[in-house]
Parts: structure tokens; sequence; C-alpha cells
């Protein structure tokens, strides 16, 4: 069952960061059959590929893109070659995660850095990337590496620090649509 007008993302470009499983294949599918074309980034090839045949179907390009969002020259690379493919991308959608099957008290340093390091991380680079910012522009992005300031602990997810009309992210996880 649609609840949205067919076409309603025609020629949209969404990019999905864990387009290749789970939250991220359905959240493809469901704006593929809505006319959006979709650039997907995940560490497995193998399951972007296939996430881009299903859409096929549906009559919109797909564009995997193998990559590790942790690390912010992948995330640049990820960018050109959507823009180069499709030259703009209208959604975001930071849907990539890690995590491990285990109870937290379980974990190891190295596990919980590898999850903060995707969902945070990733996510922060992500953002200003797609703003069109590099890492020397982006005040919280330095060498590669998230660096912060003005830290409001406790102050929520999806908050972002504003700098004139650029933004970077500073906690937590959301999708935002560029105009």
């Amino acid at each position: 069952m649609k609840i949205f007008a067919d076409g309603l993302l025609r020629d949209k470009v969404v990019l999905i960061t864990g387009g290749g499983t789970g939250i991220g294949r359905g959240i493809a599918l469901g704006m593929a059959g809505y006319g959006a074309h979709l650039v997907l980034a995940s560490r497995n090839l193998d399951n972007l590929q296939a996430v881009a045949t299903e859409v096929a179907s549906h009559g919109v390009r797909a564009l995997p893109v193998r990559t590790d969002i942790r690390r912010p020259d992948q995330v640049d690379a990820l960018l050109r070659m959507a823009l180069d493919t499709f030259g703009h991308i209208d959604v975001l959608v930071n849907n990539a995660a890690g995590s491990f099957l285990a109870a937290a008290r379980k974990l190891t340093l190295k596990g919980w850095n590898s999850v903060l390091d995707t969902i945070l991380n990733g996510t922060f680079f992500c953002d200003p990337a797609l703003q069109g910012l590099s890492g020397a522009d982006c005040p919280h992005r330095s060498e590669g590496r998230s660096r912060s300031t003005d830290q409001n602990p406790g102050s929520g997810v999806g908050q972002v620090q504003h700098f004139g009309e650029r933004h970077c992210p500073r906690t937590g996880l959301y999708a935002r649509v560029y105009e």
C-alpha cells in the first residue's frame, strides 16, 4: 500500500548509507518505488549490487559504492562519484550502523569504539561533505578525525551546530532533506 503520490520523488537522488541490507534496503526499495534514483553506500559491495538490481525494476538508477563511512576520504570519494553520476544529491539518509549481539557490559573497548565510529563519526563525515564542506572548511573536521568544540552534553539527538548557512552535525543520527 502506498501512502504518497506515485512519482513523488521522481528525478530526486537519495544517498543511503548502510543501503545494502535491513532497514537501508527497505528504505532504498521504498524510495525507488516513488521514483528516486539511489546512491547506495556500504562496506559490502555484493549486498549493494543486489539492492541495485532489485530497485531497477522500478525504472530508477542506482549507484552502489563500497564505502567505509568511518573514513572521510572514502566519504569524499562516494560523494564525488554520486555527483559525477547524477549531478546532485537531494536526500541523505544516515542509516549505516554497527552493533554486536552482546550485552553492553561484554563489549570490548574496540567493539564499543567501532560502533561509535560508524554511527557518530560516519554520520558526522557524511553531512558536512554533502554540504560542500571539505575537512579544512568544517571547524569540527580536522586531519580525518572528528574534533568537537562547544559541546553540550545531554543536549539530545540530531542537534545541529550552525555556521552561517552551513552546518555540521554534533551528535546523533538523522535524515535531512536538502533543498
